[in-house]
Order: C-alpha cells, then structure tokens, then sequence
C-alpha cells in the first residue's frame, strides 16, 4: 500500500518540477508565460483521449510497463529541454513557430505520461485494497485513499520546496548579499 501510494506520491512530484520548470522555461526562453495556457490545454485533451484507453492498455501490456512509460514519458520534456537548451535558446521563437509546436509537442507527450503513469498508479490501489481484503478478511478503502492522498500532498509540498530552493540559490547567485 505504501509502495503504491509513495508512486503516486512520486509521479506528482516529478509532475509539480516539470511544471515549475515549464514556468521558468517559458518566461527564460520565450521571455513570456502565455504559452502555459496551450499546454495546460494539451493536458486536459491528453487526460480525456487517453484515460479511456488505458485499461486497453494495462491488459495488453501490464500496469508495470504502462506505469513505467508514463513516468518516462512524464520526465522527457525536462531531460529535452536540458539536453537541447543551447539550441532552444539560440532560436527565434518570435519569429520561428516551428520552434514553439515542437516544444508544445514535447510537453504534450510529458502530459501524456503523466496521464497514463497517473492512471497505472491509482489502478494499483485498487488491486491493494483487494488484497487488504485478501489478507485481513475486510477490505480498508478508506485508509488507503487516506494515505495516498497524504503521500501524494507530501510529495507535492516537497516538489515545491525543491523548486523554491533552487530558485532562491539562483536569486543568491545573482544578487549576493554583503553584510
């Protein structure tokens, strides 16, 4: 239950980096934050196309490997992002859209993976409270949406304290204090 949960805990925290750092992203490099519109868009229409088919999915593959994809899929627009900066920054978005739909295309598949990473996870509880029931001859719904909802606030708080940590070094770096 608790591996269940602390997953689940885990892709929301990697999903509260990712956004904090589509935030930065996009005002550092397009030196604006409207796009985040058009990706939180692309997130709804991912998480209404793609929800439907994921128990097609999990019974073709598992909820392992679906699980896994997702959380590959969710983290690969800040590993592309990291990888290709250099070239990122250096072009045009103002004048190169080319260059916008394909970073709102790489967002679109981490929104993906996080749709379907988040969909595998909380198909795991289900089999958890079947087997609570398995074991204690009682099945404990109750308690286990609790503590996957306690674990995924946990990680959802540290997600923003590492995103505040890291840009408070970074203010630090820029503007030093001298006593």
């Amino acid at each position: 239950m608790i591996t269940s949960s602390l997953i689940n805990g885990l892709i929301n925290l990697s999903s509260g980096i990712a956004t904090s750092l589509n935030i930065y992203f996009l005002r550092i490099v397009l030196g604006s934050t409207h796009p985040i519109s058009i990706t939180a868009m692309t997130g709804m229409i991912c998480s209404f196309v793609f929800i439907p088919l994921v128990p097609r999915m999990i019974r073709g593959f598992s909820k392992l490997k679906v699980l896994v994809a997702g959380c590959l899929l969710n983290v690969l627009p800040c590993v592309v992002c990291f990888l290709f900066s250099k070239q990122l920054l250096a072009g045009d978005f103002a004048t190169n859209s080319g260059l916008m739909f394909l970073y709102i295309g790489i967002v679109t598949i981490g929104n993906l993976g996080f749709t379907l990473a988040n969909a595998a996870t909380l198909s795991l509880a289900v089999d958890v409270i079947d087997y609570t029931e398995l074991r204690f001859g009682a099945p404990q719904p109750g308690f286990i949406s609790a503590a996957t909802s306690f674990l995924k606030k946990v990680c959802t708080s540290f997600s923003t304290l590492i995103v505040g940590a890291a840009r408070c070094r970074w203010i630090c770096q820029r503007c030093p204090y001298h006593a």
